[in-house]
């Protein structure tokens, strides 16, 4: 597995991606302590939301940004179980479609994912690897300030 790959996957430096969001009650996962500005929900909406743009632009090299980036931002709260499982489920799918890519032959690497930019596949994914460790840092905050850190 290749250094990026594993910025994915959470291994080194890095605590496990998968579990920083398992096993967290939907509940949960919808409250927003004092002082914090998302739930562990809402982040993972954002990541998800992010995760999938970019693999969309790397599969098609269209650009394919939103106009309304407040569009990855849902509601505090999950709408039911189902809505968190559904969530996690696209985290786990989207993360194995990034370690896929990141184990990718160089020419992949350096294709242009962003068409009209300079942007390859490996500046994304790693644009990517650092924007989730920023926010699976925020996860992990939150969930030690509801008392549900480190998972069981």
């Amino acid at each position: 597995m290749s250094a990026l790959a594993r910025l994915f996957r959470g291994q080194g430096a890095h605590e496990d991606s998968l579990r920083i969001v398992e096993g967290i009650d939907w509940r949960l996962a919808g409250m927003r302590p004092a002082g914090f500005r998302h739930s562990i929900y809402q982040l993972v909406f954002h990541l998800n939301f992010w995760m999938d743009v970019e693999l969309k632009c790397i599969e098609s090299t269209v650009k394919s940004h939103p106009d309304d980036w407040s569009l990855s931002w849902p509601d505090p709260e999950p709408k039911d179980d189902l809505a968190w499982r559904h969530e996690l489920a696209l985290f786990r799918t989207s993360l194995d479609q990034l370690v896929t890519l990141a184990d990718a032959q160089a020419s992949t690497l350096a294709r242009i994912a962003h068409k009209g930019s300079d942007d390859t596949v490996e500046t994304v994914l790693t644009a990517l690897a650092v924007h989730n460790s920023y926010h699976l840092g925020q996860i992990v905050q939150l969930r030690q300030a509801l008392g549900a850190w480190p998972p069981a």
